[in-house]
């Protein structure tokens, strides 16, 4: 959530004052937090609490419970950091919701519902849960329709970045859920004026992050325009750590503008977001790769440590178990038990640009191996559909595979295009998703309730072979 942070920080000193342009300086003594960062901490400590009680059920569609708890949870905390910082410039029927002795949802379509979403992007494993967590935080203030769509395009946005789609991934999902996005910053810069709705800036700050070829660049866009410019700023810079991280240098400088209680919550973040929702370590290793940032996950299994592409779930992802992959393992293991796992974090961050042939010679050298991995992982395990792509009755294209050296018959997703019964394939097969060949016996479009077990569980066809 920093990068929303900071995007209101830097935007905090030009809103109201009819600034245009993208030239000048990040931090000063005018820029501060605004109701902004404070909410967006506020969802923050709603999670981390609702999490404490009740879990959200991935296979089972019954989350009512957790949903009414973490509405709860953020009313509480929005209420209390609200108070405690009364001062930060929140919208008159907010402030009166801050006071109420009995606050309800006033029907508000203004951009405080995109504003604060971005711990949701962070903290949610499928697009179906950044949805529902979405929905929860945001209807207890901004139950217009508006304000929820907001919300959720947000939060599965910032999902999506975290599972390694590419910017047009964004746009393409924000087009489909109604958002106009046929437009430049540099096109609207004369004649954008102050809007506080959320059709009115929400679509200028994803375009902002879509424009941007940096971390800074994005939250420059993004204030250039004019304008709201702390939440449009803020909106944008949580796509932007998504996809870019935030460079250490404006990191440091931001943290000059929390104060402990703040921080401390910060800090209480970082640790939950490092932590699947089962307590087990979680480590990020990150390089460039496609065009885009590329991510592999490690999380300890055991005595091992399983590797995914996607932070959501390691269902399926190959184990990293020391008898298998020997001295690699182990060398993870050496690095996560390092008395400073921030700062191992931060190792793993790799130049933007390089290519992962190049990235074993600037990574630590215990991670290598897991370079060669990305590949077979990202085969093995795929990002679930993002909202507005959910698959209809049509159902999830498979193929029917008989697999040679093992005698057995199983199912795959498979998105190659082309692939036809009588061919042959390669297929992840086992934990450590071995390469086998495999015979295409069927090819269909089944439903989630026809697939063997759920989708977000299936491996997909690795390729097809001449």
């Amino acid at each position: 959530m920093l990068g929303a942070i900071i995007g209101d920080i830097v935007g905090s000193r030009f809103e109201f004052t009819g600034h245009k342009g993208a030239k000048f300086e990040l931090f000063t003594p005018e820029c501060r937090m605004t109701d902004d960062s404070i909410m967006t901490l506020a969802v923050a400590d709603a999670i981390m609490s609702a999490q404490e009680h009740c879990e959200y059920d991935l296979v089972s569609a019954q989350n009512e419970a957790y949903c009414r708890l973490l509405a709860e949870r953020a009313v509480t905390s929005m209420r209390r950091l609200g108070r405690r910082y009364p001062d930060a410039g929140y919208g008159g029927r907010f402030a009166v919701w801050l006071r109420s002795n009995e606050p309800a949802p006033y029907g508000s379509f203004g951009n405080g519902a995109g504003m604060r979403i971005s711990p949701v992007g962070f903290a949610a494993r499928t697009a179906a849960e950044a949805a529902d967590m979405a929905d929860a935080v945001t209807c207890v203030t901004h139950d217009h329709p508006e304000a929820m769509l907001a919300a959720e395009v947000l939060a599965a946005s910032i999902f999506l970045l975290r599972c390694g789609r590419p910017k047009e991934a964004v746009r393409e999902l924000a087009e489909k859920m109604g958002y106009d996005l046929g437009f430049t910053c540099a096109s609207i810069m004369d004649d954008y004026a102050f809007d506080v709705t959320c059709r009115g800036s929400v679509p200028q700050a994803i375009v902002a992050f879509l424009e941007s070829d940096s971390f800074e660049d994005a939250i420059r866009r993004a204030v250039s325009i004019g304008g709201d410019t702390d939440t449009i700023a803020a909106m944008t810079g949580g796509l932007a750590e998504a996809f870019y991280g935030v460079p250490d240098a404006i990191a440091e400088a931001a943290f000059g503008y929390f104060d402990d209680a703040g921080y401390a919550i910060y800090q209480r973040w970082l640790d939950f977001v490092a932590k699947d929702r089962a307590g087990r370590e979680r480590y990020e290793f990150s390089f460039a790769a496609d065009g885009g940032t590329r991510r592999l996950f490690f999380t300890r299994e055991g005595n091992g440590w399983s590797v995914s592409p996607s932070d959501k779930t390691t269902d399926g992802a190959p184990i990293l178990d020391p008898e298998r992959f020997g001295e690699a393992a182990r060398g993870i293991d050496a690095l996560f038990d390092s008395p400073d796992p921030a700062g191992v974090r931060c190792a793993f961050r790799v130049t933007p640009g390089r290519s992962p042939a190049s990235c074993a010679t600037v990574a630590p050298d215990a991670l290598a191996p897991f370079i060669e991995l990305w590949e077979k992982a990202n085969a093995c395990v795929k990002p679930a559909p993002l909202p507005g792509e959910e698959p209809t009755g049509d159902g999830y294209d498979c193929c029917g595979v008989f697999v040679y050296d093992k005698g057995t018959s199983l199912t795959y997703l498979c998105d190659i295009d082309g692939v036809s019964v009588g061919d042959d394939v390669l297929v992840p097969l086992g934990e450590d998703n071995a390469e086998f060949v495999a015979r295409v016996d069927s090819v269909s479009r089944l439903t989630r309730e026809e697939l063997p077990v759920p989708p977000e569980r299936m491996k997909y066809v690795i390729a097809g072979l001449k």
